[in-house]
């Protein structure tokens, strides 16, 4: 019954009836394996690490306990505890799939890539149609820059989880990648903000090859995506979805995710993608432009600390208390561009470093990301986290600084201090898990040397 009920997500009450299990049975090992499952689902995790010690006190040979445990560990950050867990579940269980492609992604996380690619391909030499490790491996390929072997392996998406329910409920064809000259093509969007707006830059060249094109995106992206591509027909996501995106004379359809796969097959596809592809709306930007002006003379900068990935986000934040090298750098004035109630935080640097972070409060990024669009293209400049703001800026053509964690998005690929997919881009790169010191001593470095730059410019 408390499988049952896990299964389904009903997990207080599968943690109730593994209890009960348990008060007639102490000693079952399985039902304490299973109870750290569900404890784990609610986010009781010293709890759910309780009961797989006590599972493994029982039965220490319990592969299924000691990869658990690895999970836990491994999402709390302790990734090299999680790899010793998965080690020791390969040695209860040697071919056992879910260990190998758990232990790869730690040795991901870690920066160990060819480890991580080695124990994909073991998960899937053990279980071929293993949909997760193929998508894992995809990231890995396409993070060392090895594209057309990554998006094909990231086709597998649709059997992840986390994908599955955002599969449309389309009946067209899928597009096979041959020519589309004459037909229409329907686009729709998949994943986060971030991904459609970066994916996106290629709708132009489907259209300069023939194609009529229907694009079903986020809703609060629709009125911008309308203003940059004018021959095509944007709808807004909705379910059920709007007839226009049901209808009989769409030839194909395509989810924006599978794109890459026929237009960038290597790093020279890239070429295909213009710098500032979606335009901000001009009176907006002009209007918020001279309002930062009026603040100060100094250069317009945007910052953006918080990611709310429920995945990656608590590694790819630097809480704006680190921020205070960059801060403190006289004639600038600073906006803050952080989607999401920050109030406080900028209240508290503020007064602690005597400056001022300008909070424009007629900017709701979360609601109305066409407004942001024209606040982001107001800046002389952006420097963010890994969130939706990089893509907004990129996507705009404004320079923007991108600090990334020692572990970065595939996106962004290894050892580059620029982005293939926005040429106003430049990454700064964690060089130790978690330490954000040495990021921040950069920017500092990099952005003084633009404000002298920026002086001497403006005093000849």
């Amino acid at each position: 019954m408390g499988l049952a009920l896990h299964g389904i997500e009903r997990n207080k009450d599968a943690i109730r009836c593994f209890e009960t299990a348990l008060s007639i049975n102490p000693d079952y090992a399985g039902a304490h394996n299973n109870l750290g499952r569900s404890l784990q689902k609610e986010g009781r995790y010293a709890e759910a690490v309780c009961c797989y010690q006590k599972a493994l006190s029982i039965k220490p040979d319990y592969a299924e306990a000691h990869n658990n445990l690895g999970t836990v560990c491994y999402e709390s950050g302790r990734y090299d505890t999680a790899i010793a867990h998965y080690q020791q579940a390969l040695c209860a269980r040697p071919g056992y799939a879910d260990a190998y492609n758990n232990l790869g992604f730690s040795y991901h996380e870690l920066s160990r890539y060819d480890e991580a690619v080695t124990c994909y391909e073991a998960a899937l030499a053990n279980k071929p149609d293993y949909a997760e490790a193929h998508y894992n491996l995809g990231i890995a390929y396409l993070l060392a820059g090895e594209f057309k072997r990554g998006w094909m392996q990231c086709e597998w998406r649709w059997g992840v989880g986390e994908f599955v329910v955002q599969k449309r409920p389309f009946s067209q064809p899928l597009w096979d990648g041959l020519s589309f000259k004459g037909r229409t093509l329907l686009i729709w969007s998949e994943q986060g903000v971030g991904d459609e707006i970066m994916y996106s830059s290629l709708i132009s060249h489907i259209l300069a090859q023939g194609a009529k094109c229907i694009v079903e995106c986020d809703p609060r992206l629709a009125t911008w995506f309308q203003r940059s591509f004018a021959e095509v027909k944007v709808v807004s996501k909705q379910t059920p979805p709007d007839p226009e995106v049901l209808c009989g004379s769409i030839d194909f359809q395509c989810p924006m995710g599978s794109l890459p796969q026929r237009f960038l097959p290597d790093l020279d596809g890239f070429g295909l993608i213009e710098s500032g592809y979606l335009q901000a709306e001009k009176s907006c930007t002009r209007k918020l432009r001279d309002r930062y002006q009026s603040l100060s003379s100094g250069l317009i900068v945007g910052i953006s600390w918080w990611s709310g990935n429920k995945t990656t986000g608590k590694f790819r934040t630097a809480p704006l208390a680190l921020w205070e090298p960059v801060l403190t750098l006289p004639g600038i004035q600073f906006v803050n561009l952080q989607y999401g109630d920050h109030r406080k935080d900028i209240e508290l640097v503020n007064q602690r470093l005597s400056i001022d972070v300008y909070d424009d409060e007629m900017i709701t990024p979360l609601v109305n990301l066409d407004d942001f669009a024209a606040q982001v293209a107001a800046m002389d400049l952006v420097i963010s986290i890994d969130n939706s703001t990089v893509h907004v800026a990129g996507s705009l053509g404004v320079p923007v600084w991108a600090l990334l964690p020692c572990s970065p998005d595939w996106r962004w690929m290894l050892g580059r201090e620029d982005s293939p997919w926005y040429p106003s881009v430049r990454l700064f790169r964690q060089e130790q898990f978690n330490s954000w010191d040495k990021v921040f001593a950069s920017v500092a470095q990099a952005l003084a040397g633009l404000t002298t730059s920026v002086s001497i410019a403006e005093s000849t």
